[in-house]
């Protein structure tokens, strides 16, 4: 999992909607810390909070993972 690559998604996305840190933390019910160390890569998020994310950013899960997904990978 590129866990820097998700937060940098995260944080260009939330960016572009123009919600801050608090305005997510607040809602997603966690503090505003939190979101800046996944932001940064240096906490990971359980799947459930990326599944948040993607609903209140009004993306895909797919979009905000994209990156760790090797071009290796059979699929199986």
């Amino acid at each position: 999992m590129d866990y820097i690559a998700l937060g940098r998604r995260i944080r260009q996305t939330r960016q572009e909607h123009h919600y801050t840190q608090i305005q997510i933390a607040e809602e997603l019910h966690f503090s505003e810390k939190h979101l800046g160390n996944i932001e940064r890569g240096h906490a990971r998020p359980s799947l459930e909070l990326v599944v948040c994310f993607a609903n209140m950013l009004h993306v895909s899960t797919d979009y905000l993972l994209q990156d760790s997904l090797s071009a290796d990978d059979s699929g199986t």
